[in-house]
């Protein structure tokens, strides 16, 4: 949300390309070292599937604003990884989850 408000400080107050990619890149450097700080995708990911007020996750922002830089974390690379794979296996059939067949 801080990006949406540096773009919108831009358009409004007409300040320069090179003030407000001074600002992108201090504000993406700050995140990168918050982001540094966790080791379990687990507490990320909560953060990460969070949405606004308008209903933008996180992934919409990087999309949106070009702050790509934030993937290079090494917990983003877990994040992505586990949000891939998903919570559920797709190829599996239902007998596969059934306790009593696994018991079976």
């Amino acid at each position: 949300m801080l990006l949406r408000l540096i773009v919108e400080l831009e358009d409004n107050f007409h300040l320069s390309p090179h003030t407000v990619g001074l600002m992108k890149d201090t504000l993406v450097e700050q995140i990168k070292s918050m982001l540094d700080m966790f080791t379990d995708p687990d507490e990320l990911i909560f953060m990460v599937e969070q949405r606004d007020y308008e209903g933008n996750d996180m992934f919409w922002y990087l999309d949106e604003f070009d702050i790509y830089p934030i993937l290079d974390c090494r917990i983003m690379d877990k994040v992505i990884q586990q949000k891939w794979q998903g919570k559920f296996e797709i190829n599996a059939s239902i007998l596969d989850y059934s306790t009593s067949y696994t018991m079976l």
